[in-house]
């Protein structure tokens, strides 16, 4: 689920909410059963002249939910707790 409003200055924000589930069964290292959790991410960015790329400010996991994540190396990390980052994106 995610809601997000772009400006025409070039602004936008976002706010994201996330649940993920995963089978941690006969996973080394991990708790066996099941891992739920949902997360909420909160954003702002700026989109570069002719869309180009765009700079955004995030905070991931708002509410500091702790978990064990068994990345695959799909998709971006995830990462256990409350953080934040600067992203940047490129397109020619």
């Amino acid at each position: 689920f995610s809601i997000n409003y772009f400006d025409t200055s070039r602004w936008f924000g976002f706010l994201r909410s996330t649940i993920r589930n995963q089978d941690l069964k006969n996973r080394i290292g991990y708790n066996d059963g099941e891992n739920t959790f949902t997360l909420h991410d909160l954003g702002v960015g700026y989109r570069l002249a002719h869309r180009h790329g765009a700079i955004r400010a995030v905070l991931r996991n708002l509410a500091g939910e702790n978990f064990q994540y068994e990345d695959r190396g799909r998709e971006a990390p995830v990462y256990s707790g409350f953080n934040a980052g600067i992203e940047a994106t490129v397109n020619f």
